[in-house]
């Protein structure tokens, strides 16, 4: 799932996540998150999704262009959820030739917290 090289004179990353019933993108420039969107919204996420990454770039002056890799959650999660923030991320990467890289959502939920030695990270599987 990556297209390109991550171009470093571009280092704004977009980054997108609709794996559960919320979703959430952020914009992270040089290890700073410069701005962030989401909210629960379960069976909504194609309504607000791209609004939400246009906001966020419009929020900090920067536009597609300045997008030097896109990142996305593949899984584990919601099937539809992880279509659409595949879909929408590789529609980017494409259309502004920058990198495309592909995140497991549990790896995600562990590097939150970077200081614990040891660490569980789940998602409910919604199996009954």
């Amino acid at each position: 799932m990556i297209p390109k090289k991550i171009n470093y004179n571009k280092s704004l990353i977009i980054g997108i996540d609709c794996s559960g019933e919320s979703f959430s993108i952020a914009l992270v420039q040089d290890g700073r998150c410069l701005a962030e969107r989401g909210g629960f919204s379960p069976r909504s996420h194609l309504c607000r999704l791209f609004p939400s990454i246009k906001g966020a770039l419009e929020e900090i002056g920067a536009s597609f262009g300045d997008v030097g890799a896109v990142a996305v959650t593949v899984g584990p999660g919601s099937f539809t959820g992880l279509r659409l923030g595949v879909v929408t991320a590789r529609t980017i990467a494409q259309t502004v030739s920058c990198a495309l890289v592909g995140v497991n959502t549990l790896e995600a939920l562990a590097a939150a917290h970077p200081g614990c030695s040891c660490l569980l990270a789940g998602l409910d599987a919604r199996r009954g």
